[in-house]
């Protein structure tokens, strides 16, 4: 059942994505979806979720916006792992810790893709940097949203589930 719900979330992403990309041009330079995904699961706890969901959701965002296939693999495999790991060790419950998370995420990320295209290419375009700033704040902002909209949801249906078989009694 995790697997079904792991696809799911993976194809609502890459919706996402597409209806970003179609609305502006900018939006998949703004803020990254599928990051967030593995930053989500990360804050699991779990290395190697965090390290699968990394490896795949990176796979799938080098798929899809047809960049030098395996650099996001990696870069997510690596803030993947990191996430889980520093998931283990602290407690982050509150919104700025999230915000925190993700930001840091985002961040280490961004470091990595630019460390990989200037080891990998002759000629490397890099990107501004006012944009990476710019990413790696939406990306803690979107993060923090998730996680409240996320909780939100769990408890109304944690209180439906509770009226309705108390109902039945």
């Amino acid at each position: 059942m995790p697997a079904v719900r792991f696809l799911i979330a993976l194809a609502a992403v890459v919706a996402l994505h597409f209806v970003g990309a179609r609305i502006s041009d900018d939006l998949p330079r703004l803020l990254d979806l599928f990051l967030v995904m593995v930053v989500f699961y990360g804050l699991q706890g779990d290395l190697i979720l965090g390290l699968a969901v990394g490896l795949l959701v990176g796979l799938v965002t080098d798929a899809v916006t047809g960049g030098l296939y395996g650099l996001h693999g990696f870069a997510d495999t690596i803030v993947g792992y990191g996430t889980a790991y520093a998931a283990q060790r602290l407690v982050i419950r509150r919104p700025p810790g999230i915000f925190l998370m993700f930001a840091l995420a985002a961040a280490a990320q961004q470091a990595i893709l630019v460390g990989l295209v200037v080891m990998l290419l002759a000629d490397p375009a890099l990107p501004d940097l006012t944009w990476m700033l710019i990413r790696v704040a939406a990306t803690g902002v979107a993060g923090v949203l998730f996680v409240l909209i996320r909780r939100r949801s769990l408890k109304r249906i944690e209180v439906w589930r509770r009226s309705r078989t108390s109902k039945l009694k």
